[in-house]
């Protein structure tokens, strides 16, 4: 079977739009998975939109502007951060509370 965009919804095509541009693979050295940690940390922790979170990370971790959020969506791209792309859009005014029971908690460094 193959799968075109005309059998898929609207959002779930936008949604892997989005996040596809950011898969890498190699997401397993030191800083990265501290990035990752912090990322975790932040959405499990506090309220606000996922971009407000990730300039938070940015500044304390003194990172370049949008690399947490570059991030965020490469763990999407690889399901770190598992989430149903059916059910709500994902992007930087994503709501931290609307991910919270789809993030993996267990990221270990």
């Amino acid at each position: 079977m193959i799968i075109t965009d005309r059998c898929l919804p609207k959002n779930i095509i936008n949604n892997l739009e989005f996040v596809i541009g950011h898969a890498r693979i190699n997401l397993t050295d030191s800083h990265s998975e501290k990035i990752k940690h912090m990322i975790i940390q932040s959405i499990n922790i506090k309220d606000g939109k996922i971009n407000e979170l990730c300039r938070e990370i940015d500044d304390k971790m003194q990172l370049n502007k949008g690399e947490s959020l570059n991030m965020f969506y490469q763990m999407i791209a690889i399901r770190e951060i598992d989430v149903d792309l059916r059910n709500f859009s994902i992007g930087p005014i994503t709501h931290s509370t609307q991910l919270r029971k789809h993030t993996f908690s267990t990221l270990e460094f």
